[in-house]
């Protein structure tokens, strides 16, 4: 049980603040930039994806135990690193050396933003799928919108800065 409870809720005992959200969001993302920075991307990748796998098993037990969907926040770890793996072969061309860990930043800060608008696909996945997957469906897709807008914005500040 405790496993289940730190995997899905990373140890929170109350539900969730805003505040205890964006810390984790602000630790996944410095997590992620030194797994990226040492093991590189495809380690980053199979850790989002077994937390992605992991979280949806264990957040479907911890529903099923009285748990709140409100209380799984695996989901933002998932969501930081592909929002930080979506455009990570795009800043390989990026032609200033700290490009990346502001353009990490842009994609865990813009990957917030789509948690918590939820707008288009990621609110209707989020209401509509039951369970643990409804929530790390959205926050995936959350994720990848983010990282599509950091390319976007990657793409202006080139055109534009040069």
């Amino acid at each position: 049980m405790e496993f289940q409870r730190f995997v899905v809720t990373f140890g929170t005992k109350s539900s969730p603040k805003k505040k205890v959200e964006i810390v984790l969001a602000l630790l996944s993302l410095l997590f992620g930039i030194g797994v990226l920075f040492t093991l590189g991307g495809e380690t980053l990748f199979l850790i989002a994806l077994f937390f992605l796998i992991a979280g949806i098993v264990e957040g479907n037990k911890f529903l099923q135990s009285g748990g709140e969907r409100t209380h799984i926040l695996s989901g933002i770890a998932v969501g930081v690193w592909f929002a930080m793996l979506t455009p990570l072969q795009a800043l390989a061309t990026l032609p200033h050396p700290t490009g990346d860990i502001a353009a990490f930043t842009t994609a865990a800060i813009l990957f917030l933003f789509f948690r918590y608008t939820r707008i288009s696909t990621i609110g209707w996945l989020y209401r509509r799928v039951g369970g643990a997957l409804g929530v790390l469906l959205s926050d995936l897709l959350a994720g990848f919108a983010a990282g599509m807008a950091t390319l976007l914005v990657i793409f202006l500040s080139v055109r534009l800065i040069g």
